[in-house]
C-alpha cells in the first residue's frame, strides 16, 4: 500500500469514526435529556450517564486528533497522560469559546456606546464589531489553540513549542480558513435556506437533506482541520524504546 493510499484510508476511517460516533453521542444525549429526575436514584443515574457521555466525547475527539498522525498514533495513542492533557485542553477551549460567545452577545450595546462616544454611524460600528467578534470566536481562538490540542493528543505533555511551528505555516492558515468555509459558513447557509415547497412532505425532505449535508460538511471540516494541523507540526521520529515497551505490553 502506497503512502498516499494509506493516508486516504486513514482519513476515511477517522472521518467515519467522527461521523457515526458524534451521531451516536447526539442520539444518546437527546435520549438522556428525556430522563425523569424526580427521585434520588434517577438523579444519580443521570449524573453517571452524563459523565460517561463526557468521557466518550473526549475519547472520540482525541482519536480524531491522534489517529491522523501516522508516526505517533501506535506509540502514544493510548497513553493516559495524553487523554488527560487533551481533556483539559478541550475543557479550556470550551470555556473560552463560551466566554467569547457571551461577550459577543453584548457587542450590539457596546457598538452603540462606541458610536456615541466617537460620533460614528451606529450601524457601521455595529457591523464592524460584530464581524470582529465573529472572527475572534470562530477563527482566531480556534486557530491559536488547535495546534496545542494536536500536540497534546500526540504526546500528552509536549513539546508545546511545536504548536508555534503550525502558527507560522501558511498551509495551516489556509487549511483553517478552508475548514471554516466548508464546516461553518456553508452549513449555516444550508440551514438558513428555506426553499418553498408545495407540500409539507417536500418541506420535510428539504430540511432532512439540508441538515444531513450540513452535518457531513461539518464533520469533514473537523477531520480535515485536525489532519492538516498534524501535517504542519514537526514530524518527530518515534521513540524505539517506547515502541518496544508498547508492543511488549
Amino acid at each position: 500500500m502506497t503512502t498516499q493510499t494509506s493516508t486516504i484510508s486513514r482519513f476515511a476511517a477517522v472521518w467515519a469514526l467522527q461521523c457515526f460516533g458524534a451521531l451516536a453521542l447526539l442520539g444518546i444525549g437527546y435520549w438522556w435529556l428525556t430522563w425523569p429526575d424526580e427521585q434520588a436514584w434517577q438523579l444519580l443515574s443521570s449524573a453517571v450517564v452524563a459523565v460517561l457521555l463526557l468521557i466518550a466525547f473526549v475519547w472520540l475527539e482525541h482519536k480524531v486528533f491522534s489517529e491522523v498522525d501516522q508516526q505517533r498514533r501506535t506509540i502514544v495513542g493510548r497513553a493516559i497522560s495524553s487523554y488527560v492533557a487533551f481533556a483539559i485542553w478541550l475543557g479550556c477551549f470550551a470555556v473560552l469559546e463560551a466566554l467569547l460567545v457571551k461577550i459577543w452577545s453584548g457587542v450590539e450595546q457596546t457598538a452603540v456606546r462606541v458610536a456615541q462616544v466617537l460620533h460614528l454611524p451606529p450601524r457601521a460600528t455595529t457591523s464592524v464589531l460584530d464581524w470582529a467578534a465573529w472572527g475572534l470566536v470562530w477563527i482566531v481562538l480556534p486557530a491559536l489553540l488547535l495546534p496545542v490540542g494536536s500536540v497534546l493528543a500526540r504526546s500528552g505533555s509536549g513539546p508545546l513549542r511545536d504548536a508555534f511551528c503550525a502558527l507560522g505555516n501558511l498551509r495551516y492558515w489556509v487549511g483553517v480558513c478552508l475548514a471554516l468555509l466548508v464546516g461553518a459558513y456553508v452549513p449555516r447557509v444550508l440551514i438558513d435556506w428555506t426553499p418553498e415547497r408545495a407540500t409539507l412532505n417536500g418541506e420535510m425532505w428539504s430540511a432532512v437533506l439540508r441538515l444531513g449535508l450540513a452535518y457531513i460538511l461539518a464533520v469533514t471540516a473537523v477531520v480535515f482541520v485536525s489532519w492538516n494541523t498534524a501535517q504542519t507540526l514537526p514530524q518527530n521520529p518515534p521513540d524505539n524504546s517506547t515502541e518496544v515497551r508498547s508492543a511488549a505490553a
